[in-house]
């Protein structure tokens, strides 16, 4: 499986479900949250050396900081989401035309580089910097997701452009070009700094 779309499937794996939460007008239904929670409490429990013992507060951790960084996206607002969204000067980006999926996609950058980094990095706080980055930033494209469907997308959609041969081809060249990888991580550490400032 490529890089790109396991980075995709730690989103639509989220974001899928909404789809049994759809009465509720949150853009986080509970589940959402919930599943957000499971999985960065599970990335903490593979990284192992540093991190709490005593489940039960590991996961309340874990969810604290999904609810911080939930709120920080809520004062942002819709359009506050697509303004922060990373730009990347030094790469040529394929692009939708359509403000929610081009921001989605440029986040999507940012996780393409974090997932390998938490993968196999051998760094522990190199790997829990990641695993917090993996979901802020996944909290910012659930985000978008909603306006996105509302106005006539959808997830399968989503994933065809996030992971398809043009975006495959531009974390080919990140991953093989250091110059391009510290670019995009220049570029990403700040949105991710600002998703996580009230998160500790």
């Amino acid at each position: 499986m490529s890089t790109s779309r396991a980075g995709w499937l730690i989103i639509v794996g989220i974001v899928g479900a909404t789809a049994t939460a759809a009465t509720q007008a949150t853009w986080l239904p509970a589940p959402v949250r919930q599943g957000l929670v499971e999985q960065l409490n599970e990335r903490m429990v593979a990284i192992g050396p540093g991190t709490p013992k005593d489940p039960a507060g590991l996961a309340q951790a874990m969810g604290k900081v999904v609810t911080a960084v939930a709120q920080r996206v809520d004062t942002w607002a819709e359009r506050g989401v697509v303004d922060r969204a990373p730009t990347f000067p030094r790469l040529t980006v394929p692009a939708a035309g359509n403000r929610h999926l081009d921001a989605m996609n440029r986040y999507q950058i940012c996780n393409m580089v974090l997932f390998p980094q938490f993968e196999s990095g051998s760094d522990l706080q190199a790997r829990r910097t990641a695993a917090f980055g993996l979901t802020a930033v996944t909290i910012a494209v659930v985000r978008l997701r909603e306006p996105y469907v509302a106005a006539g997308g959808n997830d399968q959609l989503i994933e065809a452009f996030l992971t398809g041969p043009p975006m495959a081809k531009v974390l080919d060249a990140v991953l093989a070009t250091p110059d391009l990888l510290a670019h995009v991580e220049s570029r990403c550490e700040p949105v991710i700094g600002d998703l996580l400032a009230t998160a500790f």
